[in-house]
């Protein structure tokens, strides 16, 4: 056992030898400029109680906010999220010396913890604001101390689509204090007229941010007055990947379904034709459909339904002109009162009034009764010249009354036989399909262009063009 007295020496003098360092080296820091000056600030500094010798006094806090990154909007949450430079400075009236007792110095930076801090929040925050561990402030000799810190902050915001993909977007980020009143704590910009988002702003995804507009304001809540600072965020969508993507190939798809009005009517090519374009717009659709923000009803969606309305009304006018055209199985002549209206009303409207060869029913009328009054006179004078006599003259008026009968009967006769040919039934109602083809496809362009052009000037309007 006698070896283990040796030892437990050797320990015991090591530690003294330690002690002794260490009491040097806290004697060292103790003299130090720095170590001084800190001891010196912390000496019954209470970090508990607001800053300030007369209570009544209230402490201003003043702000500097400056966007960085602009890195998420989330449409379907309702959700803005930001990188900011956050800073923030206010008087702490017992954290001042003189800079000649410590060597000239005017500023120092200690923990965070140590002082009191305003409890600065952002009410729109939905998460705990992500700041990086930047726990330190800086400290004057006046009493005036800074806080610089990034901070990550998710926040809400009503995002109004309604003017999609054209849409500007307001966003507010509200600081305030959750705990101090106006009557203690209020809230000022710590520059004036400072860019409040630097010119390299990385926002090189889907929105552009237009401008950054601060604002202090005093708002009450439950009969208590609070200071805060709002910034309003500007966003503004780039919308030519939309524009190229969903605007582009629908507008095409309209083209085609214009072009196919020039397609014969009387052939079953043009319903063919437009019962493709729309089974392909509705798949268009689909695809589309997951590009579109989830919540509210955007004007590009108000457009790609008239788009599909407007394309059945195609094929429903398709049909309808085929069904038209043959229409001569179950009726085999075309109403007087249909052929008079789309002749004397319809073709001039479309300007197509040449297009017509043959007459309408009175034009018709009058011409037979015309054929039969000329005929009428020649007989009339043929007989006339050749009377010989009063009998032979009563001979001849039988015979011109007999003559007259048999040449209305022969007319008779023949409109009969025209009217019962096939071929001049078809012709009759492809003529009628044609003007009313003209008409429908004029009023199917002008309803087009009126929607088409009352979307683009909204978009217009809303785009700032």
């Amino acid at each position: 056992m006698a070896w283990m007295y040796p030892t437990l020496f050797t320990i015991c003098l090591f530690i003294a030898c330690r002690g002794q360092e260490t009491s040097k080296e806290k004697i060292k820091m103790n003299n130090a400029t720095y170590g001084k000056l800190v001891n010196y600030l912390m000496d019954g500094y209470n970090k508990a109680v607001r800053p300030v010798l007369n209570w009544k006094k209230k402490t201003t806090v003043e702000l500097d906010v400056t966007l960085y990154v602009l890195l998420n909007v989330d449409e379907k949450n309702q959700l803005l999220s930001t990188y900011l430079w956050f800073n923030q400075s206010w008087v702490d009236e017992f954290l001042s010396w003189d800079p000649m007792q410590f060597d000239n110095v005017t500023k120092i930076s200690i923990p965070a913890h140590h002082v009191w801090q305003p409890d600065t929040t952002v009410t729109e925050s939905v998460n705990e604001e992500k700041a990086r561990e930047i726990s330190y402030v800086t400290i004057h000799n006046n009493g005036r101390v800074f806080q610089y810190k990034p901070m990550h902050v998710d926040s809400a915001c009503v995002l109004n689509i309604h003017s999609f993909p054209f849409d500007y977007q307001n966003c507010s980020l509200t600081f305030s204090s959750w705990a101090y009143t106006l009557e203690d704590i209020d809230f000022a910009f710590l520059k004036i007229g400072s860019a409040y988002f630097p010119d390299n702003l990385k926002n090189e995804g889907e929105w552009d941010v237009r401008d950054v507009i601060p604002k202090h304001i005093h708002h009450k809540d439950n009969g208590l007055s609070y200071g805060e600072v709002l910034y309003f965020i500007i966003i503004r969508r780039r919308p030519l990947f939309y524009i190229v993507n969903l605007i582009f190939p629908s507008m095409l798809l309209m083209i085609m379904d214009i072009v196919g009005f020039y397609l014969p009517p009387e052939g079953g090519e043009r319903v063919s034709f437009k019962v493709t374009l729309l089974l392909g717009y509705s798949v268009f659709l689909i695809v589309v459909s997951e590009q579109l923000p989830a919540t509210g009803m955007p004007v590009i969606g108000v457009y790609f339904v008239l788009c599909m309305i407007m394309l059945v009304v195609s094929l429903m006018e398709s049909i309808l002109l085929v069904r038209i055209i043959h229409k001569e199985s179950l009726h085999p002549e075309v109403p007087k009162w249909l052929k008079k209206f789309i002749l004397v009303v319809v073709a001039p409207l479309v300007c197509l009034k040449e297009w017509v060869q043959f007459t309408t029913p009175e034009e018709e009328s009058s011409s037979s009764t015309e054929q039969t009054e000329k005929s009428t006179e020649k007989l009339t004078i043929y007989n006339n010249e050749n009377v010989l006599d009063d009998t032979r003259h009563l001979h001849v008026g039988q015979d011109s009354e007999l003559l007259l009968n048999i040449l209305k009967e022969v007319g008779s006769i023949r409109e009969h036989l025209k009217k019962s040919d096939p071929q001049y039934v078809i012709q009759e109602w492809l003529q009628i399909s044609y003007i009313i083809d003209k008409l429908l496809f004029r009023m199917y362009l002008i309803l087009l262009l009126v929607c088409g052009f009352s979307i683009g000037c909204i978009w217009a309007r809303w785009h700032g063009i």
